[in-house]
């Protein structure tokens, strides 16, 4: 993923991604490196240990990358699924 498509998904600067990548010491606030980790679709725990996500983390970071129209659709699909899924009998 380029600096560019981290600080879209994320809402965090361009700028400010850059001067953490090209520094060492450099350092960012809880609240931004918390964004960053969400572009990635990780908590900010897995983001620093390397973790996997959860199912739901990586779907919700999968949502981000998707056009509206795509994730109309999918939302649309999962209602549409959960309905089905209530009227169906119980066993």
């Amino acid at each position: 993923m380029t600096v560019a498509e981290v600080a879209r998904r994320s809402g965090v600067s361009k700028d400010q991604l850059n001067k953490l990548k090209q520094r060492a010491s450099a350092k960012t606030n809880v609240d931004d490196a918390k964004l960053v980790a969400g572009a990635f679709g990780k908590s900010l725990d897995d983001f620093l240990n390397g973790s996997e996500p959860s199912p739901h983390l990586e779907a919700i970071g999968l949502l981000g990358q998707l056009s509206e129209s795509e994730r109309d659709f999918l939302l649309d699909a999962a209602k549409a699924a959960v309905a089905r899924r209530q009227q169906e009998p119980q066993e």
